[in-house]
């Protein structure tokens, strides 16, 4: 898993790696580890990219602003067509936020009020990448020890994983102890402002008219 490495496994494991391999002299390899902290999960663990880490996301968004922008574009040309891809990414979103008000996805974990509570809170596209962790949470086996904290007073949640700080939405590992603890109800300061329905319905409106 991306996330299962510590810092200090991380470099132990690197350092292994470079003995094991006699690359201790090797000017490449030496770069990469310098520049750690740009790409090593451990060391940017908590930070907040949605996705945008990965090499598809970002072609994704390369191939869609490649669809407006032409090299032979001038600086008003692409000035324009850029304003162009912005809007359609817009209003793109405006339809994937009016989808998630549309009808009510099948419940398929074994955590039905919970299921329901984030298909209630997450839009429909957060939802559909919140469920597998319900899944998770009915056959979590620990294969080291990460440490849940709960905080009563906020109802806020934190795992030493910091999947939550870096993806946006609770680790298998909250919820389990969500489970553990009889909640029927995802709580509030685990859903994002960016992943609610109740915020993509009030940006709606603004957005159209983009």
């Amino acid at each position: 898993m991306l996330f299962d490495y510590e810092v200090w496994e991380f470099e132990d494991h690197w350092h292994y790696m470079v003995d094991a391999f006699g690359l201790s002299d090797n000017q490449w390899v030496s770069d990469l580890y310098s520049r750690r902290r740009m790409w090593a999960t451990a060391h940017i663990r908590g930070n907040f990219f949605w996705g945008f880490r990965t090499t598809s996301r970002c072609e994704g968004s390369h191939s869609m602003l490649g669809k407006f922008v032409q090299s032979r574009h001038n600086l008003r040309d692409f000035v324009e067509q850029f304003m162009r891809c912005i809007s359609q990414m817009r209003s793109r979103e405006v339809h994937s936020d009016m989808l998630s008000l549309v009808g009510e996805p099948v419940l398929q974990s074994l955590f039905h009020d919970l299921e329901r509570s984030a298909a209630k809170k997450l839009t429909r596209a957060i939802f559909f990448n919140f469920r597998p962790m319900l899944f998770r949470a009915c056959t979590l086996k620990l294969m080291r020890e990460w440490e849940v904290s709960h905080y009563a007073d906020s109802n806020s949640f934190k795992c030493s994983c910091l999947r939550m700080e870096s993806l946006g939405i609770p680790c298998d590992h909250i919820v389990a102890v969500l489970v553990h603890l009889e909640m029927t109800d995802i709580p509030d300061s685990l859903v994002l402002d960016r992943w609610s329905k109740s915020v993509g319905i009030q940006r709606s409106p603004a957005a159209i008219g983009c």
